[in-house]
């Protein structure tokens, strides 16, 4: 047989490009035997699970789950599936009709087979409840049946072997493994439909016609059958490929839902862990609140308003949780803590994959009074959907109680592992003091700015722009609080013997003393830090000034004068009457200073008017 010219050098060419291609892929597969020996093995390993399918008695429970919620994945995809081969199978009727009336270039069977298929299809969009998780693997079985009778030389010549195969692999063959619960199902029905085209194209069909029989028809105006692809080998590469996307698409399939299933199981397990966290943190801590990837509340906590002495709504949220600290050093520390740069904390798995860490430290708040109190910090950080770091902080103030974590947790005040690196967005920090030195500091600013280098009028004036001072008017012939403040009034007939340490009654004791003795009675003293019983065996300290109030009758009493803390504005202390709290007056001989009067004369000791 004549060849075109150049055909002999096309030859000798390609065959020397697939030499190369050939010696290219000896020298990979040598040189990463071992990589892909292990993915052989990875592979043949999923498939053999895959096609294993372990019977529901010998599965776990956590298994059967997953089997269970696949399956509901695959029936939501199936009525897409079905509605499109109810669609498709009405055009193909109509086409078939139109065949048979005008041309009749297909088979009998074929025809028949068209119609067969789409009294199925109708019978799902009469009685779409047929289509169920144990009859999805049936109505797959039934589709396969189909296209097996379709490339059958009952339906089909050899020359329109190839077209109608595509038609099939794209309509039906590739769609259908959603139906497919078994993938084993997908490669027996597959290549049974392979086997049946080797065998159909080793011999045409008896149902063909004849050469001769072929010419009287394209002599009538029949329409030609398709001559294109006509060779066997043609057609059975063709198949090969198609049996090849088949069961590839169902494999792929069948990792893909299984991946999706095991996120949805873990995100699940996630969120119930997160809330028995929260649970536990919130029975635990004093507030609990949640912070974003840049350290931002993100939720209004009232349980961290009422610590840090806030009432306004919303006062925490949006707040970055290192501006509640009172010093640049103890910002950048926690920073580290919560950012996972610092060296030396101890950071524990909750989860097993290890996706939410939990550790504990220790740092310092300041409320909205400038005090500083000492808060145990448990974090658990966690990935939320969309891979955003979340920190969970369970916060407990332990100024005047132990720490429950003790030495497991990583104190801001410990320089030993501070790293070189300053936080972005943090001022260069020196060395920070230890607990003692620090509150130390904060009590010799205080004393400094309260007694040292100011003048009784000074710190007058500067005591009546403040609006959080409390007041107590305490009587001390019969050693027990007159009346209080409103936001202290539960502290109103209170023994002092029960509120005050004896060091703080001592101290009283002496002003009062001293105010008897002095017959002007201008005593005006100031003190730091003395003991006042909260209730529940707790207690804590106060810092400001006594002043000595003369009645008309001439009686003395003392005003003591405070910022309050949590815990005192928190204490369960029984409470006195309403009447005690609000102070009524008495007989003009033996009259009191009222609380309204107490609230507007913070600056200067106060007689009868």
């Amino acid at each position: 047989m004549a060849t075109s010219t150049g055909v002999p050098q096309f030859a000798t060419l390609a065959l020397g490009v697939n030499i190369l291609f050939g010696i290219r892929v000896l020298c990979l597969v040598f040189s990463h035997r071992q990589v892909i020996q292990g993915k052989v093995e990875e592979t043949a390993h999923a498939v053999w699970t895959c096609m294993r399918q372990p019977r529901l008695s010998s599965r776990s429970t956590e298994e059967t789950a997953r089997v269970e919620a696949v399956r509901q994945q695959r029936l939501g995809m199936a009525p897409y599936y079905m509605i499109a081969c109810v669609v498709v199978s009405q055009f193909i009727l109509v086409a078939a009709r139109f065949s048979a009336l005008e041309h009749g270039w297909l088979l009998a069977g074929a025809y028949w087979t068209t119609l067969a298929l789409c009294l199925v299809n109708l019978a799902y969009l009469f009685f779409p409840r047929v289509l169920c998780t144990s009859t999805m693997d049936a109505f797959y079985v039934l589709h396969m049946a189909f296209c097996a009778i379709y490339l059958s030389p009952l339906c089909v010549t050899p020359a329109q072997t190839l077209n109608a195969s595509f038609a099939l692999l794209g309509c039906i063959r590739l769609p259908a493994v959603l139906l497919a619960s078994r993938t084993y199902l997908v490669v027996v029905c597959n290549l049974g439909i392979t086997v049946l085209m080797f065998v159909s194209t080793s011999a045409p069909p008896a149902g063909a016609p004849s050469a001769r029989g072929q010419r009287r028809r394209k002599a009538h105006g029949a329409f030609p059958e398709c001559d294109i692809f006509d060779s066997a080998y043609t057609i059975l590469c063709g198949e090969v490929l198609s049996f090849g996307l088949a069961v590839g698409m169902a494999f792929l399939l069948h990792g893909l839902l299984h991946q999706k299933v095991r996120h949805e199981a873990r995100y699940k397990s996630i969120t119930t862990q997160l809330g028995a966290v929260s649970s536990l943190l919130r029975l635990t801590c004093d507030a609990l609140v949640e912070l974003d990837s840049d350290l931002c509340i993100t939720e209004n906590s009232p349980q961290l308003a009422a610590m840090l002495l806030r009432d306004r709504p919303g006062s925490v949220q949006g707040l970055k949780f290192t501006d509640l600290m009172p010093t640049s050093h103890e910002a950048v520390r926690a920073y580290e803590i919560l950012a996972g740069t610092a060296s030396g904390t101890e950071v524990s798995a909750v989860s097993e994959d290890e996706s939410i860490l939990a550790n504990v430290f220790h740092t310092r708040l300041m409320d909205s009074c400038s005090s500083k109190f000492r808060t145990e910090v448990f974090r658990v950080t966690y990935r939320q959907a969309d891979g955003a770091v979340h920190h969970l902080l369970g916060l407990r103030d332990f100024t005047d109680q132990g720490s429950l974590a003790g030495p497991k947790a990583f104190d801001t005040m410990d320089t030993s592992h501070a790293t070189d690196s300053t936080a972005e967005g943090f001022p260069d920090s020196v060395a920070s003091p230890t607990w003692q030195e620090a509150e130390r500091d904060d009590a010799r600013s205080f004393s400094d700015s309260e007694s040292g280098h100011r003048t009784v009028s000074s710190l007058a004036a500067s005591t009546r722009s403040t609006d959080d001072l409390v007041v107590l008017l305490i009587d001390m012939a019969e050693l027990h609080v007159m009346a209080a403040s409103p936001t202290v009034a539960h502290l109103a007939g209170v023994q002092l013997g029960s509120l005050f340490a004896p060091k703080g009654l001592h101290m009283l004791m002496h002003v009062f003393h001293g105010a008897s003795e002095d017959t002007g009675n201008n005593i005006i003293l100031f003190f730091r830090r003395i003991k006042i019983y909260c209730g529940s065996n707790q207690h804590s300290r106060i810092s400001g000034r006594v002043e000595v109030a003369k009645t008309q009758a001439g009686k003395l009493h003392l005003l003591l004068f405070f910022r309050p803390n949590r815990l005192i504005l928190r204490s369960t202390s029984n409470r006195v009457g309403d009447e005690t709290s609000v102070g009524n007056p008495q007989s003009p001989t033996t009259g009191t200073v009222s609380l309204s009067v107490l609230g507007r004369s913070y600056g200067r000791s106060l007689h009868a008017l």
